[in-house]
């Protein structure tokens, strides 16, 4: 699985949308539209159609492959969160970069990686992970937390006070429920 297979997946499922849509306009259901017999000349006047098979049948492969994807970076998430519960950074780095590799975007495999990182002393880099994590996701207070608590670290404190602020101001928002990490 590439790391495109999310995006291709959100691709197809427009393009079904669409396709849904234009079946729509000419009055005919997906029932319609499958059965051959019915839609010949409903496949004449609108081309753009005449692939919903083949779009549905690819947009169920990779919907398919994209959860499983998704399963194993949960899966190889999971498994550093522990690790890093345990105090075992670099175990725990290792395998949140193969949950990476799985899932990119990761807000929260960003943020642990920034955790992880932070926690052997690399505060550098995971002030890149945070800012990624945020990049990402801009409502959860963690990365904002752990950017803070970084920050410090490099002595560099009115940055660190602002990033503080707006944990809390998240946190505030979510019913100051507070998790580690």
């Amino acid at each position: 699985n590439s790391p495109n297979d999310h995006m291709k997946c959100q691709i197809i499922i427009a393009l079904f949308l669409l396709s849904i849509q234009t079946i729509s306009s000419y009055g005919l259901d997906e029932e319609d539209v499958i059965d051959s017999s019915k839609n010949d000349s409903f496949l004449c006047c609108c081309p753009d159609y005449a692939n919903f098979s083949v779009w549905h049948a690819k947009w169920e492969v990779l919907c398919q492959d994209d959860a499983m994807t998704i399963r194993k970076a949960r899966e190889l998430y999971n498994k550093s969160r522990a690790l890093m519960n345990s105090s075992k950074c670099q175990e725990a780095l290792k395998l949140i970069n193969q949950s990476l590799e799985f899932d990119p975007e990761s807000s929260e495999a960003w943020n642990l990686k920034g955790a992880a990182l932070a926690c052997i002393y690399s505060f550098d880099e995971a002030i890149s992970c945070y800012e990624r994590s945020i990049g990402s996701d801009s409502s959860n207070p963690r990365p904002y937390s752990n950017m803070a608590t970084s920050l410090m670290y490099q002595k560099r404190y009115d940055e660190a006070l602002e990033f503080n602020k707006k944990a809390t101001e998240l946190l505030d928002k979510l019913g100051g429920v507070w998790w580690p990490w």
